[in-house]
């Protein structure tokens, strides 16, 4: 009998038996009953609220005419909450990642990336009152290709880091607010 196996199989097959990994959990991994996939929530609706159990997966955000996402809560049960968001159609509406509560603050940066190839122009939240991501022009990052991470770093903390599309020949705004 011959198998088959992915490469994400087989790199999980070669962590297993480096780790003395059982024959059971191995076995699991050769039928692949054991193989995770990273959960993708793609965004067609105008608001999405993410949960706590919704942790490590990618955010599709699909909807030009704009998108409201709402985070858990920042407290210290959900530290280390993160999700990935990727633009996958240019908005013309507002794209909008918000804290679930005006008391969880941004920290971190985002890139603001022309699609002409100019350097791009990073942007930081004041760690004061911003609680939001709003891009709501395309100066703001609202075009498609942009790639980000939101991260509950502790009570009250979301950590954005990432890279996000403006348009050519634009002089990119910050969307923190």
């Amino acid at each position: 009998m011959t198998t088959t196996l992915s490469s994400k199989a087989l790199n999980q097959l070669s962590v297993a038996v480096a780790d003395n990994t059982t024959h059971d959990e191995i076995r699991k991994i050769l039928d692949g009953t054991n193989v995770s996939h990273r959960p993708v929530i793609t965004v067609t609706d105008s608001t999405k609220t993410l949960t706590a159990a919704q942790s490590g997966s990618l955010v599709v955000l699909d909807l030009a005419a704009g998108i409201v996402v709402t985070l858990p809560e920042a407290n210290s049960d959900n530290v280390g909450w993160y999700c990935d968001f990727v633009v996958k159609t240019t908005f013309t509406g507002t794209m909008s990642i918000d804290a679930s509560r005006a008391a969880d603050l941004y920290y971190g940066h985002l890139n603001m990336q022309r699609g002409d190839g100019n350097q791009g122009t990073p942007v930081f939240p004041d760690q004061s009152d911003d609680d939001k991501i709003v891009a709501s022009a395309d100066t703001k990052g609202r075009s498609a290709g942009g790639y980000f991470r939101i991260e509950i770093a502790a009570a009250n903390m979301l950590v954005a880091s990432g890279l996000l599309h403006v348009a050519d020949s634009s002089s990119p705004a910050t969307p923190f607010v």
